[in-house]
């Protein structure tokens, strides 16, 4: 059950560690097909609650990702877990991680009640403050480094058990360690969670470089069906049913595949088409420079930050994908060229 909640201000790290004070069971949620730093985020903050005597429940629509198999799965509920209970649980509050607006979440909407607190900790500029509280920093690296600040205001110690997802968080969301909003405080904190005792190389290897032999072939055949557009400033590609079918992969297998598009070297935009229903797409896109995919995602009903960001679109891939183009079009930055889309 949901009901509409009305836009909120920004709420201080010291409130939302209040609250997290005041209130006892817990519902940690975060968006659908959750990646690393909704993951690590979740996981950090289930040791958190642990260590104020809290009762945290991580609930996601989706089952734990192979690919972040890194981290341990203890206390991972999908919400067909859930229906296996013989008692459902009532939430005193819900945290809400990585997710701009509650849509993300899926049919695990439904498992918040009016009465229910919503605590919003988020990272994205496009998030829409739609919690009780609203710890929302848009120049965080990633929402693990706003919980890591949560432990330090509560005095929590980050042990090597709560460190770990928190460096995947980060590693994960800033690729590596490679985009703008990664900071001098982002490398403090790695230091101080590698300081911990995490072996960081064991890390790193098990995130990025381990690939099935479905995933490289799913890969090989899209690099070789790169569209690329605007004079080369535009480069993007589909991943379809089919191929997934082909290759044996699922979703989760197309994880980081924008990137290599965004590694092109004329390529000032690269989006990632994934089918993942009938005339329905996930769409990822990245940006070099001065442009802003925030703005073209928000475009087309999605979000996320200025270099990286995304959205579902409908539509035939032909209809989609011109409907796309059309969009950054609009906001590819000078100089503009005054050929049509193709």
């Amino acid at each position: 059950m949901t009901t509409k909640r009305k836009k909120n201000k920004l709420s201080s790290v010291a409130q939302v560690a209040k609250a997290l004070k005041k209130h006892k069971t817990f519902l940690l949620a975060a968006h659908i097909r959750p990646e690393g730093d909704s993951i690590g985020s979740l996981l950090a903050l289930k040791y958190l609650l642990g260590k104020l005597g809290k009762e945290p429940w991580i609930v996601s629509p989706d089952a734990f990702p192979k690919r972040l198999d890194v981290m341990p799965q203890n206390g991972w509920r999908t919400l067909e877990d859930m229906k296996q209970l013989a008692k459902q649980p009532r939430f005193d509050a819900c945290i809400v991680v990585d997710c701009p607006n509650m849509h993300r979440m899926g049919k695990l909407r439904e498992w918040i009640g009016p009465e229910t607190k919503i605590i919003n900790i988020d990272h994205h500029v496009s998030n829409i403050k739609f919690g009780d509280y609203n710890l929302v920093n848009d120049r965080a690296s990633a929402c693990g480094e706003i919980i890591y600040d949560l432990y330090k205001e509560l005095h929590v110690p980050v042990s090597k058990e709560a460190a770990l997802p928190i460096y995947v968080s980060i590693s994960t969301d800033t690729g590596s360690f490679r985009y703008s909003h990664t900071s001098a405080k982002t490398h403090r904190i790695i230091a101080e969670l590698i300081q911990s005792g995490l072996n960081s190389e064991s890390i790193n290897e098990r995130l990025y470089e381990r690939s099935s032999s479905h995933r490289v072939s799913l890969l090989s055949e899209i690099l070789r069906k790169i569209n690329i557009d605007f004079d080369g400033r535009v480069v993007w590609a589909v991943i379809t049913g089919k191929m997934m079918e082909k290759s044996g992969t699922v979703f989760e297998d197309t994880e980081g595949f924008v990137d290599y598009l965004r590694a092109v070297d004329s390529a000032e935009v690269s989006f990632m088409m994934i089918e993942t229903g009938r005339n329905k797409y996930q769409v990822s896109f990245r940006a070099k420079g001065r442009n802003d995919v925030n703005r073209i995602a928000e475009c087309l009903g999605g979000g996320g930050h200025r270099k990286s960001a995304g959205c579902t679109i409908e539509g035939n891939l032909s209809a989609a994908s011109q409907q796309i183009l059309s969009v950054i079009r609009k906001y590819l930055r000078k100089p503009t060229f005054s050929r049509p889309v193709r």
